[in-house]
């Protein structure tokens, strides 16, 4: 696959679910996007972040407001922090 450009967003400060070492910086159970989609309580619009994976970033605790994709052509790394 041939491209003519890669964008690399890098978006910790969205804050999708808490780091590995998160009892030691007094962040367990942080989630900012996870609550803020569960306090609004509905599916989201957010087309492009959608079609690059941004549904498929959470196995374990899945974005239920944002829909996973087949093959998203996203490519995103779970916290590698402390290991």
């Amino acid at each position: 696959m041939n491209f003519n450009r890669v964008i690399i967003l890098d978006i910790p400060s969205l804050g999708i679910g808490e780091a590995s070492d998160a009892n030691r910086f007094h962040s367990v159970g942080a989630d900012t996007l996870g609550h803020v989609l569960s306090s609004i309580n509905r599916s989201v619009a957010l087309p492009n972040l959608t079609a690059l994976g941004l549904g498929n970033i959470r196995w374990a605790n899945p974005l239920t407001a944002v829909p996973q994709v087949s093959n998203p052509p996203g490519l995103f790394q779970s916290d590698t922090y402390g290991k």
